[in-house]
């Protein structure tokens, strides 16, 4: 599940009760997640949160939820942070690399479109690695939805840095 790529806070109880859900996709600009608000998602496996600074959280945010058997990728820089933060070390946390940059420089661009593009026309990869970055929307295929998924993640992008100067103007 891949919660909107300008989201901020998760309200209290949001995802509650959602054991369907085996993984969720959390975005950078998420800042605060409420009580509860993943609580009985039993069946996750594996949480990505593309935050480089730890959300704060509210009471018992993953309750009923086994999280030493939950996976939780977060930008290596910060790795120690949400391995001592509260309720965050209670999962596998991993480093994750940059959601959908496929490429592997440092960015999502539209290079990232492209080399989805190329493993598209030519009909896939045999490279594990490759073809994991490439299902940017984590459905086990390669196909336009990963590169709708970037193009979503660069607009995003886009909104976050207008946003982010408008609240300096504004000031």
């Amino acid at each position: 599940m891949q919660l909107p790529p300008y989201l901020e806070t998760m309200g209290n109880g949001t995802l509650l009760g959602a054991d369907g859900v085996a993984t969720i996709d959390l975005p950078a600009t998420l800042a605060g997640v409420g009580d509860y608000a993943m609580a009985g998602m039993t069946g996750l496996k594996t949480v990505t949160s593309a935050a480089a600074t730890v959300p704060a959280v509210g009471n018992d945010v993953w309750w009923g939820v086994n999280q030493g058997a939950v996976t939780l990728k977060v930008p290596a820089e910060a790795v120690n942070d949400y391995k001592s933060a509260p309720q965050w070390q209670d999962f596998l946390v991993t480093a994750d690399m940059l959601p959908g940059d496929v490429n592997q420089d440092g960015k999502v661009d539209v290079g990232d479109i492209n080399s989805v593009l190329a493993i598209i026309l030519t009909g896939g990869t045999s490279d594990a690695a490759l073809r994991a970055r490439a299902d940017v929307n984590n459905d086990d295929n390669i196909d336009v939805g990963d590169v709708n998924a970037i193009l979503a993640i660069i607009l995003a992008q886009k909104a976050a840095r207008r946003h982010a100067a408008t609240r300096r103007v504004t000031r």
